[in-house]
């Protein structure tokens, strides 16, 4: 009985055992299906397809600046407020411009370090400098699907070595 005993318990563990691994490779791949279909998912949201059409319009190797809706501080505190769908997509690099700094000034600043495009996909961002929307107006054209679309993307037209506003 003793031994018959000591082997079934062995016999318990391997069978305990294999069930667990076979629970806890189904949960896994239940977590990475899921995971999976969010990513999916996320890829056919507005700033996704805005990136796709900059992608599409803005040549590879020209920077871009992207306007974010977060602020540079929250509470007083430096924020990151890089939102970096719209380069994720569109494979481009460049600057994140923090929705407290829509100015020419710092558009100007951008434009002397190599940028070449702006792009908006918040009408309200747009809206919100009119000295900004000015500067745009006057040093831009518009050549992406447009804000009522949620992708305005500029070209700047002048050359950038020291804009001034």
């Amino acid at each position: 009985v003793g031994l018959g005993a000591v082997w079934m318990s062995g016999r318990f563990k391997r069978i305990a055992l294999n069930a667990i691994l076979l629970i806890s490779a189904i949960i896994s791949m239940g977590v990475t299906a899921r995971l999976f279909e969010q990513l999916l998912s996320s890829a056919e949201s507005p700033r996704a397809q805005c990136g796709y059409a900059v992608n599409a319009i803005v040549p590879a190797d020209v920077p871009i600046i992207v306007s974010a809706t977060s602020y540079s501080l929250d509470n007083g505190v430096s924020n990151n407020y890089q939102e970096p769908e719209i380069f994720f997509y569109s494979q481009r690099h460049g600057w994140s411009l923090p929705a407290d700094q829509h100015t020419a000034e710092k558009i100007i600043e951008f434009r002397n370090e190599g940028a070449s495009y702006f792009v908006v996909y918040s009408e309200h961002l747009l809206n919100s400098s009119l000295q900004l929307k000015d500067y745009l107006d006057k040093n831009s054209i518009q050549v992406g699907p447009g804000i009522e679309k949620g992708c305005a993307i500029f070209a700047f037209i002048q050359p950038s070595e020291q804009i001034q506003p």
